[in-house]
């Protein structure tokens, strides 16, 4: 105000109107949010997530759905913006604030009633109804990340289930390789062939191929410790847990069950991926509706307060926008290609989880139909050994090839369970 005094060559007294609407303003101003800062506090933050997940007690897969379903980072990540979304729904609609303009004007070289005054308040009346389209506009892509939040939730649980499968599988590959190499009968066989080459009643090439497969099994053992903890780490990733937690493999990981249905084309539809990409879809149908309906005029009026000549004119102001060559054809253009991408993306949605969920029955049913493995078992091989049936050569072939089919068996009896598995994300409850 002294800036517009000294302006204007002598005091000013603003009209009681014009104050009003600065008081107003400055009330609205003052409403606004203020800025707070949130820096990020790593001791805090490290010694928070260590002592959450220290100890990890899991007895069945269900505890380690429900660790990951709480724990993972990334589902988390995806349920903090499906919160966000849904905030700004709520925020979504309003009007657009009023517009306050002031005016003063100076007469030069005029002696009374110098100084002219004005100001109006203007509110932009939609009378094409865009607040309401996007506000349900905002609703419907919340309601998309809330359903691509329970589709990723779907999602957790099996990759957690198939993590604990390939733990598991990696756990036994491992024993069985080290309860090769250790067993004591092996030992003794190879030992006993060593000195017979000696005295020359072993060929030197049998005695060779003996030597490699046992090299080969200790090799496989350091994999199989690597491929152990790679698993274990796999898993524990997925829980979200620290390094450090100690976490135990759940009990039922390596138990038979029967296979989930798989949903028909038309369930599938269902599916929380499909409702995710038909909400976008909705989404993108509103905003274009709303881009439509910028074409169309919108209506902006408000009082208006004028001091002239010493007197004090009061009125109203209005204005229209006039769709003569303009009409949001851009925006339109955008809006439209979207809600045609979205339409093909949720249709592309559906016809994958129909073209996945078909390939994962198939590959079950091909893995069930596996024939039991066939030839000399251990006990029959450890007695003909001891009667002398079988040379320490021969015995330690057949004990390599023993160990091999338990290998396979462990292998198989993985993708079979994994497979099993992925089946649950097609089913859709009736």
């Amino acid at each position: 105000l002294p800036v517009v005094a000294s302006l204007c060559g002598g005091p000013v007294h603003l009209p009681r109107a014009v104050a009003v609407l600065a008081v107003g303003c400055a009330v609205g101003v003052c409403g606004c949010r203020n800025y707070e800062a949130r820096p990020m506090e790593w001791p805090a933050e490290a010694s928070a997530w260590q002592a959450v997940s220290a100890e990890v007690p899991l007895r069945t897969l269900k505890d380690a759905e429900t660790l990951a379903l709480v724990a993972n980072p990334d589902i988390n990540r995806q349920r903090f913006k499906a919160l966000r979304g849904t905030e700004e729904a709520k925020e979504a609609g309003w009007w657009e604030d009023p517009e306050l303009n002031l005016d003063l004007l100076r007469i030069l070289k005029a002696d009374d009633y110098p100084n002219l005054f004005g100001g109006s308040l203007a509110f932009t009346v939609p009378l094409s109804g865009i607040p309401g389209l996007e506000a349900r506009a905002a609703k419907l892509y919340a309601e998309n990340e809330v359903q691509s939040v329970r589709a990723a939730e779907r999602r957790l649980r099996v990759d957690v289930r198939a993590a604990a499968i390939r733990w598991a599988a990696a756990i036994r590959r491992e024993e069985l390789l080290r309860a090769t190499l250790e067993d004591a009968a092996v030992t003794n066989a190879f030992a006993c062939a060593t000195r017979l080459f000696g005295v020359g009643e072993v060929d030197e090439m049998d005695l060779s191929a003996a030597r490699r497969r046992r090299h080969e099994r200790s090799h496989a053992l350091r994999n199989a410790v690597l491929a152990t903890t790679e698993a274990k780490t796999a898993f524990c990733r997925l829980l979200g847990v620290s390094p450090t937690a100690h976490v135990s493999l759940p009990t039922d990981v390596w138990a038979e069950n029967a296979p989930p249905a798989v949903a028909l084309p038309e369930e599938l539809t269902r599916h929380e991926a499909v409702l995710a990409a038909l909400a976008r879809l909705a989404g993108t149908e509103s905003a274009f509706q709303a881009e439509i309906r910028r074409q169309y005029p919108n209506l902006t009026v408000g009082p208006a307060y004028e001091r002239e000549d010493g007197l004090n004119r009061i009125g109203l102001v209005a204005g229209l926008t006039l769709p003569l060559w303009n009409r949001n054809r851009k925006g339109i253009a955008r809006s439209e290609t979207e809600r045609d991408l979205a339409r093909l993306d949720a249709l592309e949605v559906w016809k994958g989880l129909v073209w996945d969920s078909v390939a994962a029955a198939r590959r079950y049913r091909q893995l069930s139909a596996h024939a039991k493995p066939e030839g000399m078992n251990r006990a029959t091989a450890d007695r003909l050994h001891e009667m002398g049936e079988l040379s320490d050569i021969a015995y330690l072939a057949i004990c390599d090839e023993i160990a091999e089919a338990k290998l396979e068996e462990i292998t198989w009896r993985e993708q079979l369970l994994v497979a099993r598995n992925e089946l649950a994300y097609y089913t859709i409850e009736k």
